[in-house]
């Protein structure tokens, strides 16, 4: 089950979520942003629901400093808010967020968008590991067809059995 937090300081914001989500998701809340970064450092969610409007770090802030940390920035952030101002909405998406609803809000639109997230969330992280694993076979295939690769050869074997440390380990791009 997918985890999502939700941060909000409004209660009933909170139990309407935990009503129509919490047999689809895990859920986990917290009222302010402070409590959601503090959260963020134990447990890392697969989608943060994150209202704008809240006592000390509002929803931007909290939005930047998820996106400037590396642990945090590729989790998908849906601004779920009262405002609805263009400048607000667009703020929103300039501090990092991947999608913003307007309160009130119909329950299977959030379910569907978070669903999209979700699934681009894993497809992206698919396919950062099929680029490394095409650029370690570039890597060995070009250190064993190319001079480049006969020199690293050469080099390999005297450099591993003085130093124990294996080139491809600590060498590949």
């Amino acid at each position: 089950m997918h985890k999502i937090l939700v941060v909000d300081d409004d209660k009933i914001t909170h139990a309407f979520i935990r009503r129509e989500l919490a047999y689809k998701f895990d859920l986990d809340a917290t009222f302010n942003g402070e409590q959601a970064l503090a959260e963020l450092e134990q447990n890392l969610p697969d989608i943060i629901l994150l209202d704008v409007e809240m006592p000390g770090l509002n929803g931007y802030e909290v939005c930047e400093r998820v996106r400037a940390n590396p642990r945090t920035t590729d989790i998908p952030i849906i601004f779920l808010s009262g405002r609805s101002e263009l400048r607000d909405r667009m703020q929103g998406f300039e501090a990092g967020a991947d999608d913003y609803i307007v309160k009130p809000f119909h329950p299977e639109d959030l379910t569907a968008k978070i669903n999209i997230l979700i699934q681009y969330r894993q497809r992206r992280q698919e396919l950062s590991l099929q680029v490394e694993e095409a650029r370690k076979t570039a890597f060995i295939a070009i250190s064993s067809s190319s001079d480049l690769g006969q020199a690293i050869n050469f080099i390999e074997k005297p450099m591993c059995s003085a130093t124990s440390i294996s080139w491809p380990k600590h060498f590949l791009p």
